[in-house]
Protein backbone atom coordinates (compact mmCIF):
# COMPACT_ATOMS: atom_id res chain seq x y z
CA UNK A 1 0.00 0.00 0.00
CA UNK A 2 1.25 3.26 -1.01
CA UNK A 3 1.44 6.26 1.05
CA UNK A 4 -0.92 7.91 -0.97
CA UNK A 5 -3.57 5.09 -0.84
CA UNK A 6 -3.16 5.71 3.00
CA UNK A 7 -3.46 9.16 2.68
CA UNK A 8 -7.01 9.00 0.08
CA UNK A 9 -7.93 6.22 2.88
CA UNK A 10 -7.75 8.71 5.50
CA UNK A 11 -9.00 11.49 3.96
CA UNK A 12 -12.44 9.56 2.85
CA UNK A 13 -13.09 7.95 6.37
CA UNK A 14 -16.04 8.46 7.41
CA UNK A 15 -15.85 8.65 11.08
CA UNK A 16 -16.91 10.94 13.80
CA UNK A 17 -13.10 12.36 13.77
CA UNK A 18 -9.56 11.15 14.01
CA UNK A 19 -5.84 11.95 15.22
CA UNK A 20 -3.18 10.94 13.73
CA UNK A 21 0.03 11.82 15.97
CA UNK A 22 3.69 10.69 16.53
CA UNK A 23 5.63 10.78 19.70
CA UNK A 24 2.28 13.07 21.10
CA UNK A 25 2.34 11.19 24.46
CA UNK A 26 6.37 10.52 25.52
CA UNK A 27 7.85 13.44 23.92
CA UNK A 28 5.91 16.38 25.79
CA UNK A 29 5.73 14.41 28.66
CA UNK A 30 10.42 14.75 28.27
CA UNK A 31 10.62 10.95 28.53
CA UNK A 32 11.59 8.18 25.56
CA UNK A 33 9.65 5.53 24.14
CA UNK A 34 10.93 3.07 25.83
CA UNK A 35 10.64 4.53 29.12
CA UNK A 36 6.46 5.79 28.24
CA UNK A 37 6.18 1.87 26.77
CA UNK A 38 7.66 0.16 30.18
CA UNK A 39 6.91 2.53 32.92
CA UNK A 40 4.86 5.70 32.29
CA UNK A 41 1.95 4.60 29.42
CA UNK A 42 -0.87 2.37 30.27
CA UNK A 43 0.61 -1.58 29.71
CA UNK A 44 -3.26 -2.40 28.41
CA UNK A 45 -2.06 -0.29 25.20
CA UNK A 46 0.74 -2.44 24.07
CA UNK A 47 -1.58 -5.61 24.43
CA UNK A 48 -1.58 -6.84 20.93
CA UNK A 49 1.39 -5.02 19.45
CA UNK A 50 4.00 -7.25 17.92
CA UNK A 51 6.73 -7.72 20.22
CA UNK A 52 9.21 -7.00 17.45
CA UNK A 53 7.11 -3.84 16.28
CA UNK A 54 7.04 -2.86 20.15
CA UNK A 55 11.16 -3.20 20.15
CA UNK A 56 11.22 -1.44 17.49
CA UNK A 57 9.31 1.61 19.35
CA UNK A 58 11.50 1.81 22.15
CA UNK A 59 14.56 1.08 19.65
CA UNK A 60 13.35 4.05 17.38
CA UNK A 61 12.43 6.25 19.96
CA UNK A 62 8.48 6.89 18.04
CA UNK A 63 5.21 5.56 19.07
CA UNK A 64 2.63 6.21 16.41
CA UNK A 65 -0.64 6.85 17.16
CA UNK A 66 -4.10 6.41 15.34
CA UNK A 67 -7.15 7.65 17.28
CA UNK A 68 -10.95 6.72 15.75
CA UNK A 69 -13.83 7.81 16.81
CA UNK A 70 -16.18 6.43 14.32
CA UNK A 71 -20.05 7.25 15.21
CA UNK A 72 -19.58 9.41 18.47
CA UNK A 73 -17.31 11.85 20.36
CA UNK A 74 -17.39 8.73 23.16
CA UNK A 75 -16.11 5.09 21.73
CA UNK A 76 -12.97 4.94 20.38
CA UNK A 77 -10.22 2.93 18.65
CA UNK A 78 -6.38 3.10 18.72
CA UNK A 79 -3.68 1.84 17.01
CA UNK A 80 -0.03 1.82 17.82
CA UNK A 81 2.67 1.32 15.14
CA UNK A 82 6.56 1.79 14.63
CA UNK A 83 5.64 4.17 11.61
CA UNK A 84 2.40 5.77 10.00
CA UNK A 85 2.35 3.15 7.60
CA UNK A 86 1.53 0.61 10.13
CA UNK A 87 -0.71 2.32 12.50
CA UNK A 88 -3.27 2.87 9.39
CA UNK A 89 -2.88 -0.31 7.97
CA UNK A 90 -3.34 -1.80 11.05
CA UNK A 91 -6.88 0.64 11.19
CA UNK A 92 -7.60 0.08 7.68
CA UNK A 93 -7.58 -3.77 8.06
CA UNK A 94 -9.69 -3.41 11.22
CA UNK A 95 -12.30 -0.78 9.69
CA UNK A 96 -14.83 -2.81 7.74
CA UNK A 97 -15.46 -4.75 11.06
CA UNK A 98 -15.77 -1.70 13.25
CA UNK A 99 -18.10 0.01 10.72
CA UNK A 100 -20.41 -2.87 10.53
CA UNK A 101 -20.88 -2.31 14.26
CA UNK A 102 -22.02 1.14 13.49
CA UNK A 103 -23.37 0.80 9.99
CA UNK A 104 -26.47 3.41 10.62
CA UNK A 105 -24.01 6.19 11.97
CA UNK A 106 -20.28 5.89 9.61
CA UNK A 107 -20.15 4.64 5.76
CA UNK A 108 -17.01 2.05 4.89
Amino acid sequence: MTKEEMFDWLAGLRCNSFTLARDDDHACNYATARQWIEEYGDARDWEGIDPEELNAMKDQNTIWKLQIYPATPIGFCIWYGVSMESVVTKAMKAWPEIARGYQSEVGK
